[in-house]
């Protein structure tokens, strides 16, 4: 009797099983399937970032509800991503618009910078030219009037020769200055150092420059020690201009008193001379805010 019931709840539970196990095969399908069809197409769309799939909704269930979470979900990304596709074309046509007016601007800088350097190339060469045309007269000029100057001259033909010498030699000088502008812009201005007694060339500028203080009513003071009385290197040309500069805007800028003129020399343990010109004047002067503009180009208090 014990074996039978054993035998019958066996089989019992056998039937049980086998009947639970066919029930969740039925249960199963409906579950699984749209789960596992969900997952295959997440895989998908991560993979090939096409957002336009969408699921298959199978039944109106739970299941149902999550399929149609997740489409709505693809529709809002691939909304998204249609926008941020016009976004980038409309940004890409902006660039390629600010990218070819870039282009023209360039060019049109470019063609303006060869213009303007042609015309600085055209003038450089204009200045060099007339400055050489303008020496050669100039000189020629200069040579007979001191020939004239060896002459017997009464002191009224004297004066008028010595004043034609003078304002050529200015007019010499700044003709220089033009044929230096010229050089240095052609980048060939070059120094021709030599042996010279610079108190002689400052003596010469500050004789040249006397009458026109003199006129008017002006003491030029001109200050060179014994120890300042020695041959140094340099470019006389070049300091004589310098020096010509700074007397004569002393002069042109000093309505009365005194322009001084200073010249000292002091030499280095290493036998170099340094020399230092001062120009002082009772002119206008300048203040500290022009003092930093001295060495600007073309400026003028």
């Amino acid at each position: 009797r014990l074996g039978a019931v054993s035998f019958g709840i066996a089989l019992s539970l056998c039937l049980l099983l086998l009947c639970s196990w066919l029930l969740a095969g039925r249960l199963q399908k409906p579950i699984s399937e749209p789960l596992l069809a969900l997952a295959d197409l997440m895989e998908q769309i991560s993979s090939s970032r096409r957002y336009s799939l969408r699921a298959r909704k199978i039944n109106d269930d739970e299941i149902g509800v999550l399929v149609d979470g997740f489409n709505h979900m693809l529709e809002e990304i691939e909304l998204h991503q249609q926008q941020q596709g016009r976004i980038q074309e409309h940004l890409e046509e902006m660039v390629g618009e600010k990218t070819a007016e870039l282009q023209a601007a360039v060019s049109e800088l470019k063609l303006a910078r060869q213009q303007a350097e042609s015309a600085n190339e055209a003038k450089s060469l204009f200045l060099s030219r007339m400055t050489h045309e303008l020496r050669t007269p100039l000189i020629g000029v200069l040579g007979m009037n001191e020939l004239l100057l060896r002459t017997r001259l009464d002191e009224q033909q004297q004066a008028l020769a010595d004043t034609v010498r003078k304002s050529g030699e200015d007019l010499l000088a700044l003709i220089s200055d033009v044929l230096d502008l010229s050089r240095i812009e052609a980048g060939k201005l070059v120094l021709e150092p030599e042996e010279i007694e610079l108190y002689r060339v400052i003596e010469e500028v500050a004789e040249l420059l006397a009458t026109q203080a003199h006129d008017k009513g002006l003491r030029l003071h001109v200050d060179i020690p014994l120890s300042a009385t020695v041959r140094v290197k340099g470019d006389r040309a070049k300091i004589w201009q310098i020096a010509m500069n700074l007397i004569g805007n002393a002069i042109k800028f000093t309505a009365t008193g005194t322009v001084c003129v200073r010249l000292r020399v002091s030499r280095s343990a290493d036998g170099r001379a340094l020399c230092q010109l001062d120009v002082e004047d009772t002119g206008i002067g300048m203040d500290a805010e022009v003092s930093r503009h001295i060495f600007d180009l073309f400026y003028q208090q």
